[in-house]
């Protein structure tokens, strides 16, 4: 196995390229589901919270000195904070993030992409890191892995 986590999709490309998906769609058949005030308070309860998740986990692991980039191998497994209620706050914080902004830009092809997005990101992504992770931490990733769930 190798010492790093062998993570070829950059995160945030993945959920680029549902956002493209769903603007392409979008050129080939304009629909517009979100309007109001409705819409506003439905992509600030989506947004706001995920920045503060996603700020939350980025300190998280800062302080705790290991890579946030999933293709740097991990220094140390981090299971408290944001991390003892989710294995992936910054994944969950980018769906949420990317939904929010559908919702705000009235872009519902690009919010019916976002499923796409969390599918290869499961994937191609965090099944790699897990694999690292219990290459690298053993029983003690195994015993968290079974004590918090991947999502939500």
């Amino acid at each position: 196995m190798s010492e790093k986590p062998n993570v070829k999709l950059p995160p945030p490309a993945i959920y680029a390229a549902a956002v493209a998906l769903g603007l392409a769609v979008e050129w080939l058949w304009p629909w517009s589901a979100f309007a109001g005030w409705p819409r506003w308070m439905l992509a600030g309860a989506l947004a706001g919270p995920a920045l503060a998740l996603a700020a939350w986990a980025l300190i998280t692991f800062r302080r705790a000195d290991t890579a946030v980039e999933p293709w740097e191998p991990a220094r140390n497994l981090v299971t408290h904070g944001p991390y003892s209620h989710t294995r992936n706050p910054m994944y969950v914080a980018l769906t949420l993030l990317t939904a929010g902004v559908a919702v705000a830009a009235d872009l519902p092809w690009v919010l019916l992409a976002v499923p796409l997005a969390v599918l290869v990101t499961d994937r191609h992504v965090i099944r790699r890191e897990e694999a690292h992770l219990a290459h690298v931490f053993g029983d003690a990733y195994r015993a968290y892995r079974d004590r918090v769930r991947r999502w939500l």
